[in-house]
């Protein structure tokens, strides 16, 4: 009898206490700096991440709102950072126990890069950004969880 009540109990109710594998990545990440916030959502088993708060959200000249300057594209040059989706289309790969072949705008070079995400030990999450596309060339920012203050 107790291990019906145990299956019927995790049928009925294990979904909706844990979070899927590799749903980990989900919540709001300090940037190496702690200058800006990301918000890591999921959408069609892909995760993005998009900038929700700014230390300093002016540009260069003292302008505001800080806009995306740096961008390659010259027509990208007056679109706001705050809001800006920065991590794109990053997948999770169970068998090596990461997120992988995703995306990443840096908003302060205007530069994209490939990159994978590991979930440390501690709590933060490493990114690596490929140097030159080259994953074995790549170049790690930990990101701490933002956690607000009750």
């Amino acid at each position: 009898m107790k291990i019906f009540i145990t299956i019927l109990f995790t049928s009925l109710f294990g979904a909706s206490f844990g979070q899927s594998i590799g749903d980990e990545i989900l919540g709001t990440w300090w940037n190496p700096e702690m200058t800006s916030r990301v918000e890591v959502y999921k959408q069609d088993s892909l995760f993005y991440g998009k900038i929700v708060w700014l230390k300093d959200d002016e540009n260069e000249d003292g302008s505001t709102p800080r806009k995306d300057i740096h961008n390659e594209d010259e027509a990208l040059h007056n679109r706001r950072v705050l809001g800006l989706v920065v991590m794109k289309e990053l997948r999770w790969d169970e068998k090596q126990n990461e997120w992988d072949k995703g995306r990443l705008y840096d908003p302060r070079r205007g530069k994209e890069y490939s990159f994978y995400a590991k979930m440390k030990t501690d709590g933060s999450l490493s990114l690596f950004a490929y140097v030159m596309g080259m994953p074995f060339l790549n170049k790690e920012m930990r990101c701490t969880p933002y956690l607000p203050e009750h």
